[in-house]
């Protein structure tokens, strides 16, 4: 697999799946907010999707068909654990089960992510990211998943886009909890999980699992079209926060050191919650 060129498609659960309300799968905070708020002005809902959960097996071939040799799909959390922690529901795993043994069938290599912003909507009444404590139930909710599919899934994403869930939930106000230029809630949750996702690298380094783990984020240039000392700074501030702030942690293990003298003059204190 480390040395085969993988060509293929993505999804996120609550994209595609559908069946918000089968087999024991809990809410998240996108059945919230496409079911009840005023902000869902075109009222979409993932209610059916795509009907993933019924038709896995006809998307999956259809992916064969096309010469694609790799299917990267998200795990609903609250399909394995409803309340996000606690008691595990057999038919979330009976269901991703089939997913993965239909891929291995029709020769597609899974990839699989964790966390693609369906959180459980527990904790997103909580604070979501932005509450420290979110970061041992995602390890607990990781850990299901590598002792349930481990040993056939050798690809893994601890989070889809991090960034971008942090800034549209945070900044642009177009994700729930919708708020706008929350800067301070916007650190915390880049800050929070990122350190989520280092824990549950090391608890599958642990494992001793054979595969792959990494986290997915965009990455590119920052360009101004002006040459002033003020675009300098917002160029630098941009690749602090935008993405330096996922690529240091993940590569070198810590914070660029300008991005954390940044912070502190902002008068964020990441230890305290929003």
């Amino acid at each position: 697999m480390q040395n085969k060129f993988l060509w293929g498609s993505a999804t996120a659960a609550y994209q595609c799946e559908g069946a918000w309300n089968e087999d024991g799968r809990g809410l998240t905070q996108w059945d919230d907010f496409s079911h009840n708020s005023e902000l869902n002005v075109n009222k979409v809902t993932g209610d059916e999707a795509s009907d993933f959960y019924h038709r896995f097996e006809e998307d999956i071939k259809l992916l064969a068909e096309s010469n694609q040799n790799t299917f990267r799909f998200s795990i609903a959390w609250t399909r394995i654990l409803p309340n996000g922690y606690g008691e595990i529901n057999q038919k979330g795993i009976d269901f991703y089960n089939k997913v993965i043994n239909t891929c291995l069938k029709y020769g597609i290599e899974p990839n699989v992510t964790l966390h693609h912003y369906d959180l459980p909507l527990e904790f997103a009444k909580n604070g979501g990211w932005a509450n420290p404590t979110l970061i041992d139930y995602f390890v607990e909710y990781a850990k299901v998943c590598f002792n349930a599919f481990g040993d056939r899934v050798k690809l893994w994403v601890t989070h889809n886009e991090l960034r971008y869930y942090a800034h549209c939930s945070y900044l642009a106000g177009n994700y729930p909890p919708n708020h706008k230029l929350d800067f301070n809630t916007y650190v915390k949750v880049m800050y929070y999980g990122m350190l989520a996702s280092a824990k549950v690298v090391n608890e599958y380094r642990k494992l001793g699992l054979d595969g792959q783990i990494g986290i997915v984020s965009p990455a590119a240039s920052v360009e101004s079209l002006e040459d002033t000392n003020e675009a300098k700074v917002a160029i630098e501030n941009a690749e602090l926060y935008y993405i330096r702030s996922i690529f240091d942690p993940a590569v070198f293990g810590k914070y660029p050191e300008k991005l954390i003298e940044k912070i502190k003059n902002s008068g964020i204190d990441l230890m305290s919650l929003s």
